[in-house]
């Protein structure tokens, strides 16, 4: 992954980017499959020692670099989607956190943000008694940062996208994603 990222910076990649042919993650993704093929070719060529291929023994260094999540993923563009999706959805939310914080509303971001994110076991009942407010008060606080993050996220997708595409196809497409990998997180069971 790594020699991907140093031949992008090596620079004159984005050189063989056509804007007219399409999406800038549609190049990378196409990009990085050729680099992997590539690698793969290189790893699996016979050198001295035998044939036999190298292993990397470094058990931490594994656990920190992500292949967990993509073997857990039917297939590497998957992968990739899925990825691409979250880091947008993740940037939306720094820039909503952002954006309450500076409103003076910092706490009720705080209070809020767990109710947004499934799974965390947050409840609507804890969070009233945080911001000193009736059940009614907070539905409708959640539901204006709801509206809030709904709007910073389709800015987010038309800003990726060329004038003559769909935004709301995009974002139905990103949102499948998300709950594609929910769904099979979910049929996978607690590890």
């Amino acid at each position: 992954m790594q020699s991907f990222f140093a031949k992008i910076l090596k620079g004159g990649f984005f050189d063989h980017a056509d804007p007219d042919s399409g999406r800038l993650r549609s190049f990378l993704l196409k990009s990085f499959q050729h680099h992997l093929i590539g690698e793969h070719r290189a790893d699996s060529a016979e050198r001295r020692g035998g044939g036999v291929a190298a292993i990397d023994i470094d058990a931490e260094r594994g656990e920190h670099s992500g292949a967990w999540q993509i073997a857990s993923l039917e297939t590497p563009e998957n992968a990739y989607q899925h990825r691409w999706a979250c880091a947008l959805l993740e940037s939306c939310m720094d820039q909503l956190e952002t954006e309450y914080r500076s409103a003076g509303k910092a706490l009720h971001y705080a209070a809020l943000h767990p109710l947004l994110c499934a799974g965390t076991g947050a409840s609507a009942e804890q969070a009233a008694r945080e911001l000193d407010c009736r059940p009614g008060a907070l539905r409708v606080a959640l539901h204006r940062l709801r509206k809030r993050l709904g709007e910073i996220f389709e800015a987010e997708v038309k800003a990726t996208l060329l004038p003559d595409e769909n935004a709301k196809q995009e974002i139905r497409c990103l949102m499948d994603i998300l709950a594609r990998k929910r769904d099979t997180a979910h049929q996978a069971g607690p590890e």
